[in-house]
C-alpha cells in the first residue's frame, strides 16, 4: 500500500507552477511556500483555496485535494486541482501548466 501525502503536507520545499495559455503566453505563477503551505499567486488573483474530497473508486476511499481558483488580469477564471507535491491539474480549457517543480529552501 503506497502512502499519499495529504494535500496540505508541507516540507522544506517551495512548489512553483507556471500557468500559460495554449499559445504560450504566461498569465500567472503560483507558489506554495513553507512553513504553513500558503499559496501565493503572481500575475493573477487567488479567489478560492478550499479543501475538497472526492471518492477514488480504484482505492475505495476518499482522496482529499486542494481546489484553487484564480482570475487572470484578462478576466479568465482558472480552476486548478492540487493533489500532492508537484501533482497539479488544470480544469480550464485553453490553458496549461508548465514548470511544475519543487525547489529546496
Amino acid at each position: 500500500m503506497s502512502w499519499y501525502p495529504p494535500p496540505d503536507f508541507v516540507d522544506n520545499t517551495c512548489e512553483i507552477v507556471k500557468v500559460q495559455t495554449n499559445l504560450g503566453q504566461h498569465v500567472a505563477t503560483i507558489f506554495r511556500k513553507p512553513p504553513n503551505g500558503e499559496f501565493e499567486v503572481h500575475g493573477a488573483c487567488l479567489v478560492r483555496n478550499e479543501l475538497v474530497q472526492d471518492f477514488d473508486w480504484r482505492r475505495n476511499r476518499n482522496r482529499p485535494y486542494r481546489k484553487l481558483r484564480i482570475v487572470t488580469s484578462l478576466g479568465s477564471v482558472l480552476d486548478i486541482k492540487r493533489r500532492g507535491t508537484n501533482d497539479y491539474e488544470i480544469e480550464t480549457s485553453g490553458f496549461h501548466l508548465t514548470g511544475v517543480k519543487s525547489v529546496s529552501i
